[in-house]
């Protein structure tokens, strides 16, 4: 397992591919539905019907 950074907060990483095999998988785009994403400077969370969330965005869901 490796540190991937400083964290306050319990969080999630996730990669999602279009093969088990990893020396042919791809990485596909996994997008959410439903969601508040709090961005980077933002005092109010914007509501998202479906989208990929912004890198450093706090996500939760609606």
């Amino acid at each position: 397992m490796c540190n991937s950074g400083n964290s306050t907060q319990p969080h999630l990483h996730l990669q999602v591919m279009d093969s088990a095999d990893l020396s042919v998988a791809q990485g596909v785009p996994l997008s959410f539905r439903s969601y508040r994403e709090w961005r980077p400077g933002a005092a109010d969370p914007a509501s998202v019907e479906m989208g990929i969330p912004g890198e450093r965005c706090v996500v939760a869901p609606m």
